[in-house]
């Protein structure tokens, strides 16, 4: 008997030990926040999104069982009704990632809305990255549902992360805590700290060979010349601490065509990666950056150049010759081609002024009695059938146009495809169209072509309008529709001052 106490003494002991040592790698899953709640880490996995369910070991059973024996069960259904309300524009969407999954409660009350919609890990370096998507579903354990937004009713929250410290056997996992009415909260205070211990495997270090700035990248005729990379200090509105603000790089670039300088080119989109296996993506503008205490990055760049580069693989078709609309006026054009297999078709041309638009044929047009500050154009009426991007009932538009506007349509472009739409005045003025409700893509670095926008695929709706910069004195104008295709190139640099940025 004593023998026996003896060894189920050491047996605990051993098990406690061995929860002891579990706990503190994994560290704590739970955090209370200053309203009383507690945010909850319910699992951290490295692959592809999953489903996770909630509740103690009865609930989780009943997650198992058929759906029609889960109908008879009493108490709440589970709808797992997914939502998402943020991503990169360009996302690995193929590739492993670091999910976390979380949940919040309140004390003796039960479960609640995670209301928390960003997320931060923080490697040993303090080098931060941010998710590259996030959202949550309702796993059907809220009692009072809100009118909020989604995730003010989400019973789990999710965070996909394709860059995180792969490199770190734990991390800090920072999420942000909103307001009851749904509006953020970035503080000091309401947030939930936790240790995480890092669930991907490790990875082979890239050997890549480190080179200094300027890398030259020449493909036939055409050369592009990385020249400079800065990491930006901030690049965020949001009210966090200096050393958790999001950081992102400003990459500058040369080109010529024929031994020439070129201004023909721009970048529009780029792939960061690092040689411990991070990426992030990102279009236009600044892109997110990595940390620069990796050996070396590579960055591979989409270059889209104008129509007036004789090395650019563009297709163009120009309608000339049209009068410029006065306002409140319009003329039907009903003209369409097709450019590299997209088909594009021209529809109205406005003049300034207010518009309701159906199939992007006004159904009515009139002048504005009041100055338009601001162009716009947003849905007014959709169709209770409506099936999204081609559907055969489509959405009726309102548009404000301060200047002369274009309605038209255009087909799927690929990943390597843009379009632009150029007017040339009567005067050889020239004027780029900006897209009106949607995003074009017009880079803020210094040595971008000034005035061009692109469009891609996030700039269609169910009705495309463009509007001109056009001057009052302008009578008519040619009108050029052009079907980019990229050249992609990579580079292979050292980061950028690793020890002046360093947070």
């Amino acid at each position: 008997m004593r023998r026996f106490l003896i060894n189920l003494c050491g047996f605990l002991l051993v098990a406690l030990c061995l929860g002891w040592l579990l706990w503190s790698l994994a560290g704590s899953r739970d955090y209370t926040m200053p309203d009383g709640s507690f945010i909850r880490v319910e699992k951290v996995t490295f692959g592809k999104q999953e489903d996770i369910k909630l509740g103690g070991p009865i609930e989780k059973l009943k997650a198992t069982l058929p759906a029609s024996w889960q109908a008879k069960w009493p108490g709440p259904k589970r709808p797992g009704r997914n939502f998402s309300w943020r991503q990169n524009a360009v996302m690995h969407a193929n590739d492993d990632a670091l999910y976390i999954y979380i949940s919040r409660r309140d004390p003796g009350k039960g479960y609640r809305g995670v209301e928390a919609r960003l997320a931060q890990v923080v490697d040993k370096d303090g080098c931060v990255y941010e998710s590259t998507q996030r959202g949550g579903y309702d796993d059907g354990l809220i009692p009072t549902k809100t009118m909020g937004p989604p995730w003010m009713n989400s019973s789990v929250g999710w965070f996909r992360f394709e860059a995180f410290p792969r490199r770190d056997k734990k991390f800090r996992l920072l999420v942000y805590g909103e307001r009851a009415n749904g509006a953020p909260d970035y503080g000091q205070t309401n947030f939930a700290e936790f240790r995480i211990a890092n669930p991907a495997p490790r990875l082979r270090i890239a050997d890549w060979p480190e080179a200094r700035l300027p890398v030259v990248r020449t493909q036939d005729r055409l050369s592009f010349i990385l020249t400079k990379v800065t990491i930006q200090k901030t690049n965020s509105f949001l009210p966090l601490p200096l050393n958790l603000k999001r950081r992102a790089i400003q990459a500058d670039y040369e080109f010529t065509e024929d031994g020439q300088p070129s201004t023909n080119w721009q970048a529009l989109e780029t792939d960061l990666y690092d040689s411990g296996g991070n990426f992030v993506s990102g279009a236009s503008g600044a892109q997110d950056c990595l940390c620069p205490r990796e050996s070396a990055w590579k960055m591979r760049v989409k270059f889209f150049g104008s129509e007036k580069s004789r090395a650019a693989s563009n297709a163009v078709w120009t309608l000339r010759g049209l009068a410029v609309p006065a306002p409140g006026q319009f003329t039907l054009l009903d003209r369409s081609q097709e450019l590299q297999g997209v088909p594009v078709k021209a529809v109205t041309f406005g003049g300034a002024g207010n518009f309701t638009y159906s199939n992007n044929i006004p159904l009515e047009a009139t002048p504005s009695k009041e100055p338009i500050t601001e162009d716009s154009a947003s849905i007014i009426s959709m169709p209770s059938n409506w099936t999204g991007k081609h559907s055969i009932l489509v959405p009726t538009f309102r548009v404000q146009s301060k200047s002369p506007h274009l309605a038209f349509d255009f087909g799927d472009l690929s990943g390597d495809q843009r379009l632009t739409v150029r007017a040339v005045d009567d005067q050889c003025r020239e004027f780029y169209g900006h897209a009106l409700g949607w995003k074009d893509y017009a880079p803020s670095s210094g040595n971008r072509l000034d005035g061009a926008n692109y469009l891609d695929n996030w700039s269609m709706g169910e009705g495309t309008f463009m509007t001109f910069d056009l001057p009052v004195d302008a009578k008519t104008v040619d009108l050029t529709f052009c079907v980019h295709t990229c050249r992609t190139a990579e580079f292979i640099f050292k980061p950028p001052g690793s020890d002046e940025h360093a947070p």
